[in-house]
């Protein structure tokens, strides 16, 4: 089976939706003035959530 290759184009998409995320999690708009630590818990939440969707 023949590897998808990520294009230019679509890192680059990657990288603005990564942008929005961290902008979310850090202006307080949802979370308020959160530390590295709450971060990384939003962080391991969207992870697992990511993994289960591939499990089903």
């Amino acid at each position: 089976m023949e590897e998808e290759k990520i294009t230019p184009y679509r890192m680059n998409q990657i990288v603005q939706t990564a942008a929005k995320v961290t902008e979310m999690i850090v202006n307080g708009k949802y979370l308020y003035k959160p530390n590295f630590e709450e971060c990384e818990l939003v962080l391991d939440f969207v992870r697992h959530a990511i993994e289960k969707s591939k499990e089903e």
